[in-house]
């Protein structure tokens, strides 16, 4: 399932802010998964100044009737060719069927190449993986291995 949410960015001295992530949109998928909510920040809101390295928190929720055994990695994408990508997420199931993926990306103005131009509106995509998530085995067992 593909999901492309925008993010409201705007720019002053190279500090973006993403701000108001507006409702999940999806732009298409396969069978019955859904990405019902995206959340940058906490708060929808970025603030990057203009000599540190910020680390920048994308989380995804999806539902499917199979549950969600994981995602791949986010893009964050902005005007004049911003970009940048998140590492992958790491899931936590919060029902059978619904999952929280979150992943994160540093970003250092020094390096990544950020200034006002990619002030704007920023989109968050990513993929969630229908299916059950493998569950750890912590049962007791015998010395040998056995059960």
């Amino acid at each position: 399932m593909r999901i492309r949410a925008s993010v409201a960015v705007t720019t002053g001295a190279l500090v973006l802010s993403a701000m108001a992530v507006p409702a999940a949109q999806a732009d298409g998928g396969v069978g019955d998964t859904k990405i019902t909510k995206v959340v940058v920040d906490g708060d929808n809101r970025v603030d990057i100044g203009t000599s540190g390295l910020k680390t920048i928190k994308v989380s995804v929720t999806a539902t499917d009737k199979s549950g969600i055994k994981g995602a791949d990695g986010f893009s964050l994408t902005g005007p004049d060719y911003g970009f940048e990508l998140t590492g992958k997420p790491s899931c936590t199931a919060v029902n059978a069927t619904t999952s929280t993926c979150t992943a994160s990306v540093k970003v250092d103005p020094r390096t990544d190449f950020l200034s006002n131009a990619n002030a704007g509106t920023w989109y968050v995509e990513g993929v969630a993986r229908p299916g059950r998530a493998p569950q750890a085995d912590t049962g007791p067992r015998r010395p040998d291995g056995g059960r």
